[in-house]
Parts: structure tokens; sequence; C-alpha cells
């Protein structure tokens, strides 16, 4: 009986492994490409729950978020332009901006939903299209692996911040990290022993 309740753990341990790179599985944040010039993104998918916050109708992708409310990390050293945008919502072409700030955490790029910003995106709404940003020297490629998709706005005490983490970037050229590798190979080794002791006995 505790075999089986190790083997069960390590392939729970597996999966969540394999998960690791986004927070909700509804939506996927894409790097297409990147230099210091230009940054390409894709977002598919659809939202696994209705988006929350003061004013619930927004998406943006913005750096390290996640590991630093309040004091982001820099998105860009100057606002880029929107050269490409096929972002919907919903199938609706939606509203973007770029926001470039002073402060870390005002650095976003911004998409309104079609139904106001007020208004909720519901469980279920797609979103799909790609995003293409340029500017010479606008954007560090090494901040790639800590871009984020975030939803729904709040205000506490009249300073903007966000309420969701629905994705993490993930790169359309990336391979497994070693030690992601790794785990996840000692993980099925694990199991498969596990699975062979049992039926010899």
């Amino acid at each position: 009986m505790k075999k089986l309740s190790v083997q069960k753990f390590l392939g729970a341990f597996a999966l969540a492994a394999l998960a690791h790179g986004s927070v909700n599985a509804g939506l996927i944040l894409t790097v297409n490409s990147a230099t210091s010039d230009r940054l390409s993104l894709s977002i598919s998918g659809s939202f696994d729950a209705d988006t929350v916050g003061q004013s619930e109708g927004y998406l943006a992708i913005k750096n390290n978020w996640s590991a630093n409310v309040g004091t982001h990390t820099e998105m860009f050293s100057f606002a880029p332009t929107v050269s490409i945008n096929t972002i919907t919502i919903g199938g609706f072409s939606v509203s973007t901006f770029v926001q470039d700030g002073l402060n870390t955490w005002m650095d976003n790029v911004f998409f309104v939903n079609p139904f106001g910003s007020e208004n909720a995106i519901a469980a279920g709404t797609v979103v799909s299209g790609t995003i293409v940003l340029d500017g010479v020297g606008a954007f560090s490629p090494a901040n790639l692996s800590t871009l984020q998709l975030v939803s729904g706005f709040n205000r506490p005490s009249g300073r903007d911040d966000w309420a969701r983490l629905e994705a993490r970037a993930s790169n359309s050229n990336a391979v497994p990290e070693p030690g992601s590798v790794a785990l996840l190979l000692a993980a099925g080794v694990a199991a498969f022993a596990g699975l062979r002791r049992r039926t010899q006995s």
C-alpha cells in the first residue's frame, strides 16, 4: 500500500513539473521571437475563470508581476510602438496600448475587453492573435523568461495593480530546462521501478 502511495505521489509530482510555466490552464502566452528592437508575442486559449478586480475588463502583458507585487521589474527602457496587433477577445478586435513609466510597475501592454473595461471577461472567452512591438533598444531579451499575462485591475489606496496571473511566457523554440528533464526522468524511473516490483510480487 505504501508503494502505491509513493507511486501516486511521484506521478502527481511529474505532472506538476510538466505544468510549471503556466498558472491558469486556460491561456497561453508565447514568445515568437525577440531582439532588443522587436518583440513578437502570441496569446491563445480561453479564460478558465471570470476575471476579477475593481475593473475586471483588462488583460495585459507585464514583466515579473507575480514575484514583485508593487515593485515590478521594468519591461521597456522606453515605450515601443505597436506595429502589428491581431489580438482578439471573444472574436472581437481589442483596443491596445503600451504604457511605459518612470516607475517600473507602470510598464504594461494593455488589451481592453471589447464589452467594456469595467465588465468581467467571462470564463470560456477565447483569446487569440499576435502582437509585435518595435523600438530600437526598447526591450531586453533577458526579460523573456519573466513575461506574464495578467488580468483584472485593482486600485488599492489609489495605486493601480493587477488582480490575477493568467499565464507565464513560454518560448515557441524552448526546450525543457536540464533540471526539469532530470526531475521528470527520475520520477519516471522511480514509478517504473515500483510498478515492476508490484508485478513481480
